[in-house]
């Protein structure tokens, strides 16, 4: 119950006065001091140091004794005040100076900086190869709630989202996720930021509740609580795309928990796109059963022969010829990420042609480039008639395809060029240079 007094300091009359609700006019305390407080049960003080809520508790003897309340920040602190012998305005002031002194500040969240590349869209290259065949993939996948794109590294799983973002004009979502991100308030966190380009007044609503401490014992809200906010707002967005990249590095089973429901309730305006490197532990057998989910994996993302014809053709500043073509799409089998090695070796390497066009000069030094820390050896060739440096030319080839081929064995055992699938030296080999 309410206190039905309150006596407060009127600083524009240097005077401790005493009111009641409803009767704007107050009197003078002080000459009735003892007298009141004998036939008063409780009253509130408005004084110097703070506020306070005063209650006269009896006790088993008979008397009656006065505990002070103090309340901020939603908790409430309480102290021995005295009998009314005892109790006077400046013993007030000061139990009201100590209970605001001693009060702890509030707890809050720690407050976490976003590291804003993070939230950004990787750089798009402008020469990348067009696979028409997985972009319709992707677009069929929008019916759905999930696309989860599930392969090992090196087969060019961002790329090719990212290329697939390219063509749509939904706003996106990214966040690139890694190791640090195992612990559910900061991944969550960062998916709300992320999400700040479909919600942008909303993100930042949802963002606040994660630094407003609730009720004692002033934790923060239940994930699921502020989730609930979130869905809510994105419920009544327009349609966004949401890309989880590297989800592979997540290993807190709340997080898997707790997005499981997010996809649960996800609305029809949002579809995630989630990129990892295995399978990851959601729910996809009733993604699948809903008919919710659209998958893509390794056997998905490797070139076709003709698109691994289409790359090294745009890529190489030298002509190979069919079979040579064929090996490395035989031997790398469609692998996207070994498909960059010849093309990192397109400097060094010249063809007969160039070779020839380059001057009169007898001998030519051309550097091949056979491991990645970049050392370098000379071949010299003698090119002094035009089959010579066709010869020459077959030559480096041959050495190049099977430098290409060994230089990441021992890095990617689970690649299609791993020792086991890699043939005898090449030196002996037959293959022809295009007329």
């Amino acid at each position: 119950m309410a206190p039905l007094y309150t006596l407060a300091w009127l600083p524009e009359h240097q005077r401790y006065a005493l009111s009641q609700p409803g009767q704007p006019d107050t009197y003078d305390i002080q000459e009735q001091w003892r007298a009141w407080l004998d036939a008063c049960s409780s009253f509130a003080f408005e004084g110097r140091n703070g506020h306070l809520t005063l209650r006269k508790e009896p006790r088993k003897r008979g008397e009656s004794y006065w505990y002070a309340y103090c309340t901020r920040n939603r908790r409430t602190r309480k102290r021995y005040a005295g009998r009314s012998t005892d109790l006077t305005i400046a013993k007030l002031e000061e139990i009201a100076r100590l209970l605001t002194a001693t009060e702890p500040a509030p707890r809050t969240a720690p407050t976490l900086t976003l590291l804003e590349t993070k939230l950004s869209l990787p750089r798009l290259q402008t020469s990348l190869l067009s696979r028409s065949r997985l972009l319709d993939r992707f677009n069929l996948g929008l019916e759905r709630k999930l696309t989860l794109i599930s392969a090992p590294a090196g087969f060019g799983k961002t790329t090719i989202v990212r290329q697939w973002l390219n063509s749509r004009t939904e706003p996106v979502a990214w966040l690139s996720l890694d190791a640090g991100d195992n612990d559910p308030a900061r991944f969550w966190r960062y998916v709300v930021a992320a999400c700040r380009a479909l919600l942008p007044d909303q993100g930042q609503q949802v963002l606040a509740l994660f630094a407003t401490p609730s009720q004692p014992p002033f934790t923060l809200p239940p994930l699921e609580a502020i989730l609930t906010t979130f869905l809510n707002a994105l419920a009544h967005c327009n349609a966004g795309l949401l890309v989880l990249e590297d989800y592979h590095v997540i290993t807190d089973p709340c997080i898997h928990e707790t997005l499981a429901f997010f996809l649960n309730h996800l609305p029809p305006t949002l579809h995630i796109v989630l990129i990892a490197r295995g399978d990851p532990p959601l729910p996809l057998v009733r993604l699948r059963a809903r008919n919710e989910l659209h998958e893509l994996h390794a056997h998905d993302l490797r070139f076709s022969p003709e698109e691994t014809r289409a790359f090294l053709t745009q890529e190489l500043a030298f002509t190979l010829t069919p079979e040579t073509l064929n090996t490395l799409s035989t031997r790398l089998e469609g692998w996207p990420a070994g498909l960059r090695l010849p093309e990192s070796g397109r400097r060094p390497l010249a063809s007969a042609k160039g070779m020839d066009g380059a001057g009169s000069q007898q001998q030519q030094d051309v550097p091949l480039r056979l491991t990645e820390d970049n050392r370098c050896v000379r071949i010299r060739e003698d090119s002094e008639d035009e089959q010579g440096a066709r010869d020459a030319d077959l030559r480096r080839q041959a050495r190049w395809v099977e430098s290409a081929i060994r230089r990441h064995r021992g890095s990617h055992p689970h690649h299609p060029v791993h020792s086991q699938h890699v043939p005898a030296p090449l030196d002996g080999c037959t293959w022809r240079l295009q007329e």
